[in-house]
């Protein structure tokens, strides 16, 4: 019986040990803002899965576009309060497969539902076919960051000139964004770390040109909703 007891015991402490292992793990995952250096480069991990399917597409073009082309700028900026937008729309609803869940799955980024719908000439169809299509719309884009109580915020207003492509969390207060900018003829990318904590953000640039088209645009993202069941239809 003593025997039993200390194999429980040891067992238990065994366990213990490879809880606070992987609490230690998961802690990990959090990138302090005040550690970051300019310089720097972000350590990918198996659930960076977008963003990993975004430097896969254009490292096909741009041998150069790899993670470890994307440096730290050392500035880290506090963000103004985020403007409270209007809840998800009953239309929108559809979209929530495309948007990208925090651990917890309480929070989540938005960058499809503004400026963007679904086309009334497929709706009979898509129980049907299990499939989605998307018209675009505006050329300007909006990010929203949304919880599971419905409320939604905006992270970022975009106008023709930028845009997101990408979004990943890190954890439940982080989250990584991938930007296109074009300014004075250059295109310039950049993968930006927010981080909801500490109400900061920095970014990361590649360190290089890049020569960008909006047929580039088009292929990604048409790749990419189609891992989702998406397609895109034309007007």
């Amino acid at each position: 019986m003593k025997l039993i007891l200390k194999i429980c015991i040891v067992f238990g402490f065994i366990l213990m040990l490879g809880c606070g292992d992987k609490q230690k793990t998961s802690e990990l995952a959090y990138i302090n803002p005040d550690n970051i250096l300019e310089g720097d480069t972000i350590i990918l991990t198996k659930n960076l899965s977008n963003l990993i399917s975004w430097l896969d597409h254009y490292s096909n073009i741009d041998t150069g576009f790899k993670i470890s082309n994307f440096k730290a700028s050392g500035v880290i900026l506090h963000y103004d309060s985020m403007r409270v937008i209007s809840p998800l729309s009953n239309e929108n609803e559809i979209f929530t497969k495309l948007f990208s869940y925090s651990q917890k799955h309480d929070r989540y980024i938005d960058i499809w539902t503004y400026g963007n719908l679904i086309s009334s000439a497929r709706l009979d169809s898509i129980k049907k076919e299990k499939q989605y299509f998307m018209v675009d719309g505006e050329a300007d884009q909006q990010v929203v960051l949304g919880d599971k109580d419905g409320k939604r915020k905006e992270v970022l207003f975009n106008g023709p000139s930028q845009f997101v492509e990408t979004a990943d969390w890190l954890n439940n207060d982080q989250f990584l964004l991938t930007m296109f900018s074009e300014e004075a003829k250059e295109t310039i990318v950049e993968i930006f770390l927010f981080d909801l904590k500490s109400e900061v953000f920095t970014n990361y640039r590649l360190n290089h040109g890049f020569i960008f088209s909006n047929e580039l645009k088009s292929s990604f993202k048409k790749n990419w909703l189609a891992n989702k069941k998406f397609n895109i239809d034309k007007r």
